[in-house]
């Protein structure tokens, strides 16, 4: 017997509770276990399994509802990072229980 039914239910949930799809929550749960709680947009990509742009859209739906920030890298000004929230951390501890 697959997770379909439960994922679906949990997809559901996510999106009515909280307005978020399975993909934002695979990235707040990878901010919350990253190192300081951020991650480069690109490897934030590769480890959603997202592109580049597609990451971007994602962080700026994200920064919309508070959860996440961009910052840039002190060292290049160039590479972007996703920095999760006070609120994002606390949603996806809420979501992980």
């Amino acid at each position: 017997m697959g997770n379909g039914g439960r994922n679906s239910r949990t997809n559901r949930d996510l999106t009515q509770r909280h307005g978020l799809g399975l993909t934002d929550y695979r990235a707040l749960a990878l901010l919350s276990r990253a190192s300081d709680h951020e991650l480069r947009i690109s490897d934030l990509a590769v480890r959603v399994g997202l592109n580049q742009s597609s990451t971007t859209r994602l962080v700026g739906r994200l920064e919309l509802k508070g959860l996440v920030t961009r910052d840039t890298c002190p060292e290049d000004g160039r590479g972007v990072y996703a920095v999760i929230t006070k609120a994002g951390l606390d949603l996806a501890h809420e979501l992980a229980t």
